[in-house]
């Protein structure tokens, strides 16, 4: 088998100027080496060079020692190029939604060698893009845009004539909350010393409680906190792993956390407890027929 650029019409192989590839020549990749197989009487496969996957068509002429016995086009009906790039709808395609983290793209007909593949996520291309193997291309993501969806199509582009389009095939993780907590000492100071972490708080709300988790993105996009369903009075970005929120009033235990970034949402069930009313003593005249006045004292009313 001998490949020829269709753009140069009808070269003859071995000139130069010619863009050829003998499909057993040592000019070739070394992957891409190897005489034509053949695979019965009235058919047979030959290795495709690297250059062709970069161009629309090619010629293919098919030799029996030097005696040419086809010549065919490549989009002729008796010449068919397979190896089109397939992505795998069974791998589980997906990455934080803050971008940049190296994921595998996982298919085949990437290639035998490095053909400088891109890989599409969405509207934007991975920020790098690096070949591992005919199955297997490394992908640093783009960050998920503010407001987009979380599931989108993955692309993967072998030349701008052979690429594999995968509908909703990859998925942005969204944040993820692990539990709600406060330092019991307000005034200690966590860097410093040995500080005693609670998962509870007044009822009265107003102290300041951190919301802990992942995904909460790399920079500030307004996070908002929620305790037992109600909004904090105040929620603050911390880092990518941490809200701090004003905690609301309110009341019972093994109450649920939320946190909202953009507009992904994420929830831990029996995360936070509100403290519960704690009596002290109380004052007034009693008489056996009621009807007196008593003054309790204590705290979280």
């Amino acid at each position: 088998c001998v490949f020829v650029d269709a753009a140069q019409g009808s070269c003859t192989p071995g000139v130069a100027g010619c863009l050829s590839s003998n499909s057993s020549g040592h000019t070739l990749p070394e992957g891409l080496r190897g005489p034509a197989k053949a695979a019965g009487w009235g058919n047979f496969t030959c290795f495709a060079p690297a250059w062709l996957y970069e161009r629309r068509a090619a010629y293919l002429r098919v030799y029996r020692g030097d005696e040419l016995i086809e010549k065919a086009y490549s989009t002729g009906l008796s010449t068919t190029f397979a190896g089109d790039p397939v992505l795998d709808p069974q791998h589980n395609h997906n990455g934080p939604s803050k971008g940049s983290a190296l994921v595998s793209v996982v298919g085949s007909g990437f290639g035998l060698n490095d053909l400088s593949l891109r890989v599409r996520i969405g509207d934007k291309v991975c920020e790098a893009s690096e070949w591992s193997s005919d199955t297997a291309v490394q992908c640093k993501i783009p960050r998920k845009p503010v407001g987009g969806n979380k599931q989108v199509d993955l692309v993967l582009s072998v030349s701008p004539y052979r690429k594999a389009e995968l509908p909703l095939g990859f998925n942005y993780d969204g944040p993820k909350i692990n539990g709600v907590s406060r330092l019991e000492d307000p005034a200690c100071n966590s860097t410093t010393a040995n500080c005693t972490i609670v998962s509870n708080g007044p009822s009265l709300g107003g102290e300041t409680v951190t919301l802990t988790g992942t995904q909460f993105m790399t920079f500030d996009l307004s996070p908002r906190g929620t305790v037992g369903g109600t909004g904090c009075e105040a929620s603050v970005w911390a880092s990518d792993t941490s809200v701090f929120c004003k905690l609301p009033s309110g009341a019972g235990v093994q109450k649920s956390g939320t946190i909202i970034v953009a507009d992904d949402e994420a929830e831990v069930t029996q995360a936070f407890s509100y403290d519960r009313p704690s009596p002290r003593n109380g004052s007034g005249l009693m008489s056996t027929r009621g009807g007196a006045v008593v003054n309790a004292t204590g705290a979280d009313f």
